[in-house]
């Protein structure tokens, strides 16, 4: 029972026996209930809109250097401080995702040792939305290699001068590559960060490839981009499954259709000022409906369109 995980006492009167009982019993208790927890999802991952920097500066925001400096800080106070307890607090610098993110970013030579279950897939994001490839130098540093320079040494480029959609989409190639496992849930904040159009709609396709690889997928977004192919996955796969052919145009082979079974929707609205509303949206052969993106789409298509025949006949009025 998860009631049999305690903290200890301020009285600070334990043994040292009683900690090492204690921190052991903490690790295994908290390993099974996150197997209880996510079951049949063996483990998840958070990739938060600050994965943008992760890479760039993990130097700056090292833990090991911030935890120590918070040990130093508070021994220097000469306060009666337990050390197991001092060990026990970790550093509350950061959000657990962060944190997570910066330990990938500070053993990456020791990390890409490993083969990830989804490393094929990496490589197709790494060369379809990327053009180029990402590795880790032997200082632990990001750099990336584009496809189109003239020689590898030529068209190094460390990770600080790379375009945003590199730095947006680095955290998720290499958990990918190195440490993804089959049936994980990946949680990515607003995967359409720094994407152009065109990059929105291909990462939904590798996204939709993703998913029926075993994958599973929760994702908050925006994009109306995002929104529109994922519909467009779901009515190829309609088609299919009622015996129909999908037209040439449309390339959506099995790898990106999307069953509507396979797709949970839930939108958010505010109902007041502090109260949300969260409504389970209805997934059919079409796909689903966003109604605050439709109603914004609707406006500006009738706003452009009453400013076009304005321009071209002049007003009514």
């Amino acid at each position: 029972s998860l009631d049999l995980i305690i903290s200890p006492s301020k009285e600070n009167n334990y043994s040292s026996d009683y900690y090492n009982t204690f921190i052991l019993r903490s690790i295994l208790y908290s390993r099974i209930y996150g197997m209880v927890a996510f079951s049949p999802i063996i483990r998840s991952v958070i990739f938060p809109v600050e994965r943008n920097s992760i890479y760039t500066f993990n130097k700056e925001l090292s833990l090991s250097r911030n935890l120590l400096i918070d040990k130093m800080q508070k021994l220097s106070k000469n306060e009666n401080i337990d050390p197991f307890v001092l060990l026990d607090q970790g550093s509350k610098r950061y959000p657990q995702a962060i944190k997570d993110g910066l330990n990938v970013a500070n053993d990456l030579n020791n990390i890409k040792k490993n083969e990830g279950y989804y490393m094929p897939l990496a490589l197709e994001i790494e060369n379809e939305l990327l053009d180029g490839k990402l590795d880790v130098s032997a200082d632990g540093d990001v750099i990336f290699y584009p496809n189109k320079a003239s020689s590898k040494k030529a068209g190094k480029l460390p990770i600080h001068m790379t375009a945003s959609i590199v730095k947006t989409l680095s955290s998720l190639i290499f958990h990918l590559k190195y440490l993804s496992v089959q049936e994980e849930l990946i949680i990515l904040d607003e995967p359409e960060m720094n994407l152009h159009p065109d990059s929105q709609v291909l990462l939904a396709r590798l996204l939709g490839k993703l998913l029926n690889s075993g994958l599973r997928l929760l994702i908050s977004t925006h994009s109306d981009y995002i929104v529109r192919e994922l519909n467009n996955m779901v009515m190829a796969d309609s088609i299919v499954n009622e015996g129909k052919k999908i037209p040439e145009a449309c390339d959506y082979d099995e790898e990106t259709r999307i069953s509507k079974e396979d797709i949970g929707v839930y939108y958010f609205s505010y109902l007041k000022k502090k109260k949300v509303e969260v409504r389970n949206v209805v997934v059919d052969n079409n796909g689903f409906d966003v109604p605050s993106i439709d109603d914004t789409i609707a406006k500006q298509n009738k706003a452009a369109e009453d400013l076009y025949y304005t321009l071209k006949y002049g007003s009514d009025e």
